[in-house]
């Protein structure tokens, strides 16, 4: 008989390993958006259209804003999820850096937070770490 309790034992810690590091990464770019989003002024904006990505269904948003100072700034955002469903012409929360606007975080979408995909991975983790457990 074939004793399998070596390669489950280092699948285990694989996938633990793993999950840590997803569940750490998360934590650490939701606190970095949490500590901007702290700082920087927040305004009302408008998805005023979108551009797509190379190579992809996917579009990202272009957002119109006018800052705390009357300047009314119209931005591709250039991080986050690109989005699959259409938004043009939904009022979203900007945030915005006082120095240079065209530098913002904005909130498409509910799960449109940084540090969400590693919370996502790191759940179907931890249910593959319960999967293995009760091998």
């Amino acid at each position: 008989m074939y004793d399998t309790a070596g390669p489950m034992l280092l699948a285990r810690s694989v996938v633990g390993v793993l999950f840590l590091l997803c569940l750490g990464t998360g934590l650490l770019r939701r606190s970095r958006q949490n500590e901007v989003r702290r700082i920087w002024p927040e305004v009302v904006g408008e998805v005023i259209g979108e551009r797509s990505v190379i190579g992809a269904s996917n579009r990202r948003p272009v957002v119109r804003f006018t800052t705390r100072h009357g300047e009314t700034v119209v931005a591709e955002r250039r991080t986050g999820f690109a989005v699959v469903t259409p938004v043009i012409g939904k009022r979203v929360p900007v945030w915005y850096d006082p120095s240079d606007p065209q530098h913002f975080q904005v909130q498409v979408l509910a799960l449109d937070r940084r540090g969400s995909i590693s919370f996502v991975l790191a759940g179907i983790l931890a249910a593959l770490f319960g999967i293995l457990l009760l091998s």
